[in-house]
């Protein structure tokens, strides 16, 4: 799910990765990792725009 999630614009979320996780996680639970997903995709993004270096700080 966080490939789809990472690269909707190709992936468009497929139908698959949904029944994945959604047989094993509640509605909650997948807004949930959904959400942290595309948290973790927004910080990447800000971080690569920035050219921050994981461990580098300043």
């Amino acid at each position: 799910m966080a490939e789809a999630v990472t690269l909707i614009k190709d992936t468009h979320a497929p139908d698959f990765a949904y029944g994945i996780v959604s047989a094993r996680f509640s509605e909650k639970e997948l807004v949930d990792l959904t959400f942290v997903i595309a948290n973790m995709n927004f910080w990447n993004r800000i971080a690569i725009s920035f050219r921050r270096l994981p461990g580098k700080r300043g």
